[in-house]
């Protein structure tokens, strides 16, 4: 096996600059127009390698999903308590409301959808089972009427 260079293993994988770029573009623009060739020149490289590294547009925007996703939760369930996790949950969507508004509204392609949905049972899992399932309506309500979510409204929603 080849030994690559310093200057190799320093700088990101063609694969982290397409995820980072789409995540990037994701959080910038929101989830329409997400074209191969948005999102390649995004990410600094050319349509090729989206096919190349990911066979496609649906692909890539479903690795970016996960990341996006694994990210949150992994945020959300360092809480011990219900409240915190709530907040945590609302503080990560303030920093990236468009991302958020993208995780939890994306219908397609199918691959998204199930990640979509796979995304929420774990997200209202994570803040607290059935009550979960009333926080996380608010957060992504929000999100859906301002294009950010207000944490004090989780804490009422908490309350209820």
């Amino acid at each position: 096996m080849p030994r690559s260079s310093a200057a190799e293993e320093s700088s990101p994988t063609v694969t982290r600059r397409l995820l980072t770029g789409t995540l990037d573009l994701i959080g910038r623009d929101g989830g329409a127009n997400l074209s191969v060739r948005r999102l390649a020149e995004a990410s600094g490289r050319s349509t090729m390698c989206v096919y190349t590294y990911f066979g496609g547009r649906g692909a890539l925007l479903a690795a970016a999903h996960e990341e996006a996703s694994q990210d949150l939760l992994d945020t959300v369930e360092r809480h011990e308590s219900a409240a915190a996790r709530a907040q945590a949950a609302a503080a990560w969507m303030n920093e990236r409301p468009q991302l958020a508004l993208w995780l939890f509204t994306v219908s397609g392609p199918a691959e998204l959808a199930e990640r979509r949905a796979e995304l929420i049972l774990r997200a209202r899992a994570a803040l607290d089972g059935p009550a979960g399932t009333v926080r996380l309506a608010e957060l992504v309500g929000l999100l859906v009427l301002d294009g950010q979510v207000a944490a004090e409204a989780v804490g009422e929603g908490a309350r209820r």
